[in-house]
């Protein structure tokens, strides 16, 4: 994963809200999620923000 981070330099991402293993996932990896969140076109699912800390 360290690999990742450095020749990957992501500040932020989007996760479907109720994809708690994943969402889990990155903050076990340096992400919290924010206060934001936004509906994904074409489904009925929300996306909420992760940024990096």
């Amino acid at each position: 994963m360290t690999e990742i981070k450095a020749n990957y330099p992501v500040s932020f991402l989007w996760a479907i809200e109720k994809n708690t293993d994943a969402i889990r996932f990155y903050k076990a990896h340096g992400f919290k999620p924010s206060n934001e969140k936004k509906f994904e076109a074409g489904t009925t699912e929300y996306l909420i923000k992760l940024i990096r800390v």
